[in-house]
C-alpha cells in the first residue's frame, strides 16, 4: 500500500514540500486522481527503450524530454537505478485509462502536524472512520506497463 514515501518516512517529495496546499487540494477538489511513488516505482522506463526511443529520436517531443530529464538521468543512471517519470505516469494514467489494471476510491488527506509523518498521504482504507464522507482520491494501484509503453511509442 502507498505511503512509504520519497522523502522522508512517509512523505513524497511534492506533498512534502507544501503539505498545507496539498492538503488544500484534498479538501477542497471533489476527486483527485492520484499516482503514488510506489506505483511509479513499479512502472519505470527501461533504459534500453528511453534510449532507442527517446535519446536516440528526431522528433522534438523526445529531444525535449531527453533535454528536460538530462540531471535526473545523470544522478540515476550509473547507479543502475530506474528510470522513474512520476508525471509522465500520471499523464498515461488520465489520458489513456485504458492503461489503469486496478484503483481504488478512498478518503485521503495529508498529514500535518506529525514529526515523522508531515506530508504523508493518509487513507481510510477500509471506511471505518469515515463511512460517509466524500471519497475524494481515485488512487491509482496497478499500471499497464507495456500499454504505457505503447502509448509513449505513438507521442515519440
Amino acid at each position: 500500500r502507498p505511503g512509504q514515501g520519497n522523502s522522508s518516512y512517509a512523505a513524497e517529495f511534492n506533498l512534502m514540500t507544501d503539505p498545507e496546499s496539498a492538503r488544500i487540494c484534498f479538501e477542497r477538489f471533489q476527486r483527485l486522481t492520484m499516482i503514488s511513488w510506489e506505483l511509479t516505482e513499479q512502472v519505470p522506463f527501461p533504459w534500453g527503450w528511453w534510449d532507442s526511443h527517446i535519446k536516440e529520436s528526431s522528433s522534438a517531443s523526445a529531444k525535449f524530454l531527453a533535454k528536460i530529464t538530462t540531471k535526473y538521468e545523470e544522478m540515476v543512471r550509473p547507479d543502475a537505478e530506474p528510470l522513474i517519470i512520476c508525471d509522465v505516469v500520471a499523464m498515461v494514467a488520465l489520458l489513456r485509462p485504458e492503461t489503469v489494471i486496478k484503483s481504488k476510491q478512498l478518503v485521503g488527506t495529508v498529514e500535518l502536524a506529525g514529526t515523522h509523518t508531515r506530508g504523508a498521504t493518509v487513507f481510510d482504507w477500509n471506511s471505518t472512520r469515515s463511512p460517509n464522507a466524500n471519497k475524494n482520491v481515485n488512487l491509482i494501484l496497478e499500471m499497464d506497463i507495456g500499454a504505457m509503453l505503447s502509448y509513449y511509442e505513438s507521442l515519440f
